[in-house]
């Protein structure tokens, strides 16, 4: 009897936790609050991707939950409740466990019951244990749910980077995404050039309609704590993304800050350190001949993401056709579809794509000069006899070529047609067999030169000649 009663009272419980919501659970599982959880001591753990749902019984009841970090990540906190005709809210802390029982606030929102749901702007976050405090006002003793999702990523700042000691690091050329959550939140940048660079700044966002701006602040570090500014833009979310103008850095380490002002907070923006110094210059190490066309291949770079391609019947390059040659570990591609025994003059040049997806680019390689391979000369047929089940052909012979290649069909358009090799240079007839008797079959040849990547250049066909097989 006993035990049947402490069941029935823990599904009166469940049920009375439950009711009236219509919350919908999460792929890391849906889970409750346990009483007492009123300290970040006793905090439940909300599992990533999870949801938790409780309910602050009166205003003493404060609930904590936590969550763990395994590496850098992007995480997001959502708070939901039923839309509930009342001026009750919850305050939702967010915190970073310091140690030593030490508590860092990260963020705070008030959410109201007739809102029904919110969510906090997106953290960049380092590994860590994080906790999370709710506390009901105005009488929001009603459920809620609270769910967490995280994802690794080295392409978000870590908080907290609010000082330029703590800055976060940033690569030329990659983009570090962040949000300055609240008008305490500033964000540092940290960047260190081997040499002497120019670089500009490109931070690019989505368009609100707000007043809102973040000022991009550019230092350069001197030594002893000591920072000297270089630049200051403002960037409106009104507008679209923004790229600074160019500046001309030497070696040293470089600081920048992100500060936001006028409601410019809770807004996700991606910042790039572009470098604009020309990526270095290639040179061709050899042409050689393909099947109507050539193969180029050149030096590798390694301070470039690819290499365009040009090439021309004149010396000046004009009407140059133009192609990219692949990503910065490619040393060689194929020009293809051009004219028999034509000289072309080629040259190579690097590029880097920058994070707006424009090119900055490197010098033109010297030129060089290939004349892709002559068609062989056309042979002629001398005659074609009827065999059994078959027929003979003889043709010239013809010095500049590899070999021969015969085609016959019952149709004069060659449709439907077969083909067999006639043998290499010096050979100057074959023996079609295994064809039906009495039947009458249209013959020619043509040359073709193989070259040393194995393709082939075709020669002329000659002009058809009919035969009937015995």
């Amino acid at each position: 009897m006993k035990k049947f009663f402490s069941i029935f009272i823990s599904i009166a419980v469940m049920l009375s936790i439950t009711a009236g919501l219509s919350f919908t659970a999460q792929a890391g599982g849906y889970s409750y609050e346990s009483e007492n959880n009123n300290t970040y001591q006793k905090a439940d753990t909300i599992p990533l991707g999870g949801t938790i749902c409780g309910r602050c019984s009166d205003y003493n009841d404060v609930d904590y939950y936590k969550f763990s970090l395994n590496s850098n990540s992007i995480a997001n906190i959502y708070f939901n409740c039923d839309i509930i005709s009342s001026d009750g809210c919850w305050d939702v802390d967010v915190y970073m466990y310091e140690g030593s029982n030490s508590l860092k606030e990260l963020d705070t929102k008030r959410f109201y019951c007739y809102d029904g749901s919110g969510k906090f702007s997106t953290f960049g976050l380092p590994s860590g244990i994080y906790y999370i405090k709710v506390d009901a006002y105005y009488g929001a003793y009603y459920q809620y749910e609270i769910t967490v999702s995280a994802s690794a990523t080295d392409s978000w700042e870590t908080e907290f980077n609010n000082t330029y000691q703590t800055a976060d690091p940033i690569s030329l050329g990659a983009i570090k995404y962040g949000n300055n959550v609240d008008y305490n939140d500033i964000d540092y940048y940290k960047f260190t050039l081997s040499s002497q660079k120019n670089i500009n700044l490109s931070v690019s966002h989505k368009k609100y309609n707000t007043d809102g701006l973040i000022d991009v602040t550019l230092y350069r570090y001197n030594g002893s704590n000591s920072l000297e500014e270089i630049s200051t833009d403002r960037v409106y979310y009104c507008d679209s993304s923004y790229t600074s103008s160019s500046y001309g850095l030497s070696a040293g380490t470089y600081f920048i800050k992100m500060t936001s002002y006028y409601g410019g907070y809770g807004y996700n923006y991606g910042l790039t350190v572009n470098d604009l110094t020309k990526p270095g210059n290639t040179s061709i190490t050899s042409l050689t001949n393909t099947a109507y066309g050539f193969r180029v291949n050149w030096s590798k770079v390694n301070d470039t993401t690819g290499y365009q391609i040009q090439y021309s019947t004149n010396s000046n390059f004009s009407g140059a056709a133009t192609i990219y040659g692949g990503a910065k570990n490619t040393t060689s591609n194929t020009v293809t579809g051009r004219a028999c025994g034509t000289k072309y003059y080629v040259r190579v040049r690097t590029y880097k794509t920058l994070a707006s997806g424009s090119r900055v680019w490197g010098s033109w390689s010297p030129a060089k000069a290939i004349t892709t391979t002559a068609k062989p000369s056309t042979t002629s047929i001398k005659s074609v006899s009827g065999v059994s089940c078959g027929f003979k052909v003889n043709w010239s012979k013809i010095s500049n070529t590899t070999g021969y290649q015969i085609q016959y069909s019952t149709n004069s358009n060659f449709s439907g047609a077969a083909t067999v090799y006639g043998g290499a240079t010096n050979t100057t007839s074959t023996t079609v067999t295994g064809r039906a008797r009495n039947t009458k079959y249209y013959v020619r040849v043509r040359t073709y030169k193989t070259l040393g990547d194995g393709t082939r250049v075709w020669g002329n066909w000659t002009s058809s000649k009919s035969v009937y097989t015995k």
